[in-house]
């Protein structure tokens, strides 16, 4: 079942406090509204009661669809993380499926947003990050001027999936085709990987551009 607890809240515009629920986790077998409320981001909105402000609210969460044997930690603080690796191990000793479980970490709404979209899609998260670092590496060849801040698997507004990359310092962003451009790469990846990608897979909950390289640079010795 999904936990809450609510706190006082400062408005950051008027700055008087009121109520806010404060979601410890979401189970989205017994809350199944839950879902959307996660990916638009309203179970973590407070809208101001006295000037109508509204904000999204950073802090540690946990995400858990049993349905479809996910679980994401979204981890606001330095406590976070341990605090989601404790989860993990708890839920993993309890759950009759756990070997088929996909427990992730990650440190920013940006990032669990984009974790739920590759599990919608039914996609591998690991191959994923592998393919958005070859998208960087190959963007910013042909761009050398090109410096990549921020790195996100999204749908555009067609409904196709993209690879879009940001460079903070010039604000200027640049769109990858991924059906166009990744999609059968994808499946290449899978087929070569799968027994390196099973090996860790349990261990390394944190998928992100660090363990991209660092796996490549395993498998490429």
């Amino acid at each position: 079942m999904s936990r809450f607890h609510e706190e006082e809240i400062t408005c950051p515009q008027c700055g008087k406090t009121s109520r806010f629920k404060v979601w410890d986790s979401v189970n989205t077998q017994t809350d199944e509204e839950m879902k959307d409320a996660v990916r638009s981001l309203e179970a973590f909105t407070m809208h101001c009661p006295h000037c109508g402000y509204e904000h999204v609210v950073s802090y540690n969460f946990l995400y858990h669809d049993m349905d479809g044997a996910v679980m994401i930690y979204h981890a606001a603080d330095e406590t976070g993380e341990e605090t989601a690796r404790q989860a993990f191990k708890q839920a993993m000793a309890v759950l009759h499926d756990a070997a088929h479980y996909v427990c992730r970490i990650v440190h920013s709404f940006d990032e669990m947003l984009e974790k739920l979209r590759i599990a919608d899609a039914g996609l591998d998260d690991r191959i994923i990050a592998l393919l958005k670092l070859l998208a960087e590496r190959q963007v910013e060849a042909q761009y050398p001027e090109f410096h990549t801040t921020g790195c996100y698997f999204i749908r555009d507004e067609e409904g196709k999936f993209i690879i879009h990359l940001i460079d903070d310092g010039t604000n200027e962003a640049l769109n990858v085709d991924y059906e166009a451009s990744f999609a059968e790469l994808y499946e290449t990846l899978r087929n070569e990987f799968s027994k390196e990608l099973e090996e860790q897979a349990k261990d390394v909950p944190v998928i992100d551009k660090d363990w991209a390289i660092a796996f490549l640079d395993t498998v490429m010795k």
